[in-house]
């Protein structure tokens, strides 16, 4: 029996390692992956007037920037600024100190069109059509002298509700959910499924290698990253062909790396079909610290809260 105990003691010890549906210790046997579900074909999408900026679930007032957590800095009131002209970008609020790409859910939200970023602007009018999405993620990364190489199958829905599996790599079998705040739920793999944790989504343990959180791969998350990171400064040039579909790469430099998980600059590919992402690289200097592949994405799949839950 004291055996038994430590066991089961030493489990949940290790499901605190878990980033965005990952732990520390590998299982043969995996947990099982959500069930499949009939997609509908990803509309090529043409770039639509320039709408204000809001959280997913509410537009905000003109003027203001919404703050939704206690652990943001509201920020100072000011007289509200004149109108943009017709077919301007909309000016960008400054960031409060407290709030980095990888950590607001989002509190500050800003989805706007790009002056100069045709294929930008094309990709933010693609993510308000979609209400909820999954795809498959194969990451490699670098840290220091650590490397990483896993795959994982991802599920979103708007506003709140994310979906993480770890489908190879390190704690293969492991998995994660987010509905909505600043907390994550996580399962071990094998004999130990079942056992279940509740953590802070920003929790050290709960990172990845470069320290992103569950949400951080998620259309409005890119967006917001890109936009704000950069100060709405971004440029495109032509991608790689990507499964024999065109892209184009768009490129950002933040403002602050120290914000933006350490890259100098950012680059993510747009498909020219379904204006979705289909590649991402996080750059330090000239280095490649993070390359990212896109595959399997299947939109507005009638998705339910429940399907973010673990059994």
């Amino acid at each position: 029996m004291k055996r038994l105990f430590v066991i089961a003691a030493f489990a949940f010890t290790a499901l605190a390692a878990v980033r965005s549906g990952a732990a520390p210790s590998d299982a043969a046997e995996q947990a099982p992956s959500p069930p499949p579900l009939s997609p509908s074909p990803v509309p090529s999408i043409a770039p639509t007037p320039l709408l204000q900026p809001g959280p997913p679930e509410a537009s905000a007032s003109p003027g203001a920037v919404p703050v939704a957590s206690p652990s943001v800095s509201p920020l100072p009131s000011a007289p509200p600024p004149p109108a943009p002209a017709p077919g301007a970008a909309t000016p960008f609020p400054t960031i409060p100190p407290d709030v980095t790409r990888t950590t607001y859910n989002p509190t500050v939200y800003v989805e706007v069109h790009i002056d100069g970023a045709p294929a930008w602007n094309q990709f933010v009018d693609a993510d308000r059509t979609i209400a909820d999405y999954s795809f498959t993620l194969r990451s490699h990364e670098v840290q220091g002298s650590t490397i990483e190489d896993r795959v994982y199958h991802f599920a979103y829905m708007k506003p709140s509700f994310a979906l993480s599996n770890v489908i190879s790599g390190r704690s293969a079998g492991t998995g994660a959910v987010w509905h909505g705040g600043n907390k994550i739920k996580g399962h071990l793999s094998g004999l130990f499924a079942h056992l279940k944790a509740i953590m802070q989504i920003d929790d050290p343990r709960a990172l990845d290698l470069r320290g992103k959180t569950i949400v951080a791969g998620f259309f409005p998350w890119i967006i917001n990253g890109f936009e704000l990171a950069s100060g709405g400064k971004l440029t495109e040039s032509p991608g790689p062909v990507v499964d024999g579909v065109p892209t184009t790469t768009v490129s950002m430099r933040p403002l602050d790396p120290k914000r933006d998980a350490g890259c100098t600059t950012e680059e993510i590919m747009l498909s020219s079909v379904t204006h979705l992402p289909v590649e991402h690289d996080c750059y330090v200097g000239s280095f490649l610290a993070e390359h990212e592949i896109i595959s399997d994405m299947k939109v507005n799949l009638g998705l339910t809260p429940g399907y973010f839950d673990f059994i």
